[in-house]
């Protein structure tokens, strides 16, 4: 069993994310979302987007240092020895607010005395006050990207529905009309209690730059802020920027709006270049993304309130060209004269995907990206937001290196996986994996000979 400290993530008191289009519930992007029921709704009113006795338990369970199933994600990634989301999460627990909140009911802020004092009737377990909140307005989008599946992507969802990988009461489920009360609800605990905390909302898809409910998602959240005087909320917005003329030119055209009273974050879903980065997002249109890129840098150049960084989804397969990758994002900001930050991403599912996969070889790979960084690290900016500095991706990208370098778990498995669910996804796509990503050709060979 974990230490408390080792188990505690303060995400889980302060983030939650929702997805108005299925119903569903969750804190922390990286946990399963959870199914609304109208008598939900009922019981907990607005409640029901932090202090569900569902949600009450799991805090419980990590003040008293026990590991849930909901947040395998992480502890997969930190049981290879590489940082998870959380990070440091027991400090930024006792840090964010909560050290005097323990000492008042407790009589300490030492988690290991907290978890054996706690109940399911303790304050301490109870939220109100998020920091930031994620919503999800629907799984529309234009790309297939590999690692990605139906509930995300209506492309994925189209396929999987003619391919008999879902039945029709699935695809129905993530592309239906959403529940109006649930909306209504959750609109109600913003105004009158998230909008008083948050530091940040963020947006998703599916794509959501061409979502129908974009731009009336965004003009009800510029109604329910009204009120709300020198506002420095920060708006983030997750796109795959392979965005059509009309969809992009509307952005453009809405930003002044948006931004008179919310700083912006725009986060540009991107990991490789080329043909490497059409493969991996299949859709995707490397030559219209790079010139969306390159326009959004230009049409936001000297705007502080506008940051633009890139959420790299880092799988097995962005490895051997991630310096290429980290070169090309530092161009577009020299290019530009408009910085770029990096916000770090580690793929978990499929397992396969992930790159741990990978024989300690590819870590010199890692090693060439992390060693070009360190010569350009002075000319990189410093973000107010910790963890879209270039020194801090630094840390994580020599983190994860290592943890490819020194693993020692077998993973034959998994390899196994890694050349069937390839071999597989080049016969659906007509694609040719070794082609395209050369410098995998010997271990995909290695994968598919394991018996």
């Amino acid at each position: 069993m974990p230490s408390n400290e080792n188990s505690i993530c303060h995400l889980r008191w302060g983030y939650p994310n929702i997805s108005l289009t299925r119903n569903e519930i969750r804190t922390c992007c990286k946990t399963p979302f959870q199914k609304v029921t109208e008598q939900d709704q009922k019981e907990y009113n607005i409640n029901l987007f932090l202090n569900t006795d569902y949600q009450l338990n799991r805090r419980i369970e990590m003040l008293k240092g026990i590991r849930h199933n909901d947040c395998g994600q992480c502890w997969q990634i930190e049981d290879q020895g590489a940082t998870s989301l959380r990070g440091n999460s027991s400090q930024g627990f006792i840090d964010f607010a909560y050290s005097r909140q323990m000492f008042g009911e407790f009589g300490t802020s030492d988690l290991a005395e907290v978890g054996e004092k706690v109940t399911i009737d303790s304050k301490i377990l109870r939220s109100h006050k998020p920091f930031m909140l994620e919503v999800s307005l629907g799984n529309t989008c234009d790309l297939k990207c590999m690692y990605c599946n139906h509930v995300y992507s209506s492309q994925w969802a189209t396929e999987s529905l003619k391919n008999n990988k879902i039945p029709q009461i699935v695809y129905d489920e993530v592309t239906g009309s959403p529940n109006q009360e649930f909306i209504d609800l959750f609109w109600k605990w913003v105004d009158t209690e998230a909008k008083h905390s948050l530091d940040r909302i963020g947006i998703i898809g599916g794509e959501p730059l061409i979502t129908p409910d974009f731009y009336p998602f965004i003009d009800k959240l510029l109604e329910v802020y009204n009120d709300v005087p020198h506002n420095n909320t920060t708006i983030w917005i997750v796109t795959n920027l392979n965005t059509p003329d009309n969809y992009f030119n509307r952005l453009i055209n809405y930003l002044p709006k948006l931004n008179e009273k919310f700083k912006l974050e725009i986060l540009i879903s991107m990991e490789s270049t080329e043909e490497q980065a059409e493969y991996i997002r299949n859709g995707l249109t490397w030559k219209r993304f790079e010139s969306n890129v390159y326009r959004l840098f230009e049409a936001t150049k000297g705007n502080d309130r506008v940051t633009l960084g890139f959420l790299p989804s880092i799988t097995a397969l962005s490895i051997p060209r991630y310096k290429k990758f980290l070169q090309w994002v530092y161009k577009v900001g020299k290019d530009t004269g408009k910085p770029a930050m990096l916000k770090q991403n580690i793929v978990t599912w499929p397992n396969s995907h992930t790159p741990f996969v990978l024989t300690p070889d590819f870590a010199d790979y890692l090693t060439d990206a992390i060693e070009w960084v360190k010569t350009v690290q002075t000319e990189m900016p410093e973000f107010d937001d910790h963890y879209g500095r270039w020194n801090t991706y630094l840390d994580f990208l020599i983190n994860l290196r290592d943890s490819i370098q020194n693993s020692t778990n077998d993973q034959r498995t998994l390899r196994q996986d890694f050349y069937k669910w390839f071999n597989d996804f080049d016969q659906l796509r007509g694609l040719n994996f070794v082609e395209t990503f050369p410098e995998m050709k010997n271990f995909y060979a290695q994968c598919g000979d394991i018996k």
